[in-house]
């Protein structure tokens, strides 16, 4: 079982419906990742990555902020996905400045990470698609050093897309 490493909690900001986590100074850029990958397009609840560091997340509803926690272990976090309502999973790199939770105008937080390839699990629940601001739900997400790229996945979820 893995080690919690650090836990912070923050307020995101959801700018057009999405979470950014993004990581500057990747040098070179991570091979295995084309410029940009993701799932599907816009697809609700998952990851996209980029080649240079970071990752967008597509948040299940347009409101925000958001109560959110981010999580860093020492290895893949144990399988907590039924207590969930949608879990995603991917990875992209990092570099030596750690993680940052980014909007258009701030660096919003910075939780310090190893460099290299980080795996990422995005969890959501107490989510409504109802129109209403105030209904954002709570986020988590958990961050773990991996070796070789993992899969960019919805590995569960209760919505039908």
């Amino acid at each position: 079982m893995g080690l919690l490493l650090r836990r912070c909690n923050v307020l995101t900001a959801l700018e057009y419906g999405m979470v950014f986590a993004s990581s500057h100074d990747v040098e070179p850029r991570d091979p295995a990742l084309p410029a940009f990958t993701e799932i599907d397009e816009h697809y609700m609840g998952a990851i996209g990555a980029f080649n240079n560091g970071g990752c967008v997340i597509y948040a299940l509803t347009w409101g925000g902020p958001t109560a959110s926690v981010v999580e860093v272990w020492d290895e893949e976090p144990p399988d907590d996905y039924e207590e969930w309502q949608h879990v995603t999973q991917g990875w992209f790199p990092v570099g030596p400045g750690g993680v940052r939770g980014e909007d258009d105008d701030s660096v919003e937080w910075t939780i310090p990470t190893p460099p290299g390839r980080l795996g990422v699990l995005f969890s959501a629940k107490d989510v409504s698609f109802e129109d209403h601001e105030d209904e954002v739900g709570f986020y988590r997400l958990q961050l773990w050093p991996i070796e070789h790229p993992i899969e960019f996945a919805i590995i569960h979820s209760i919505f039908e897309q």
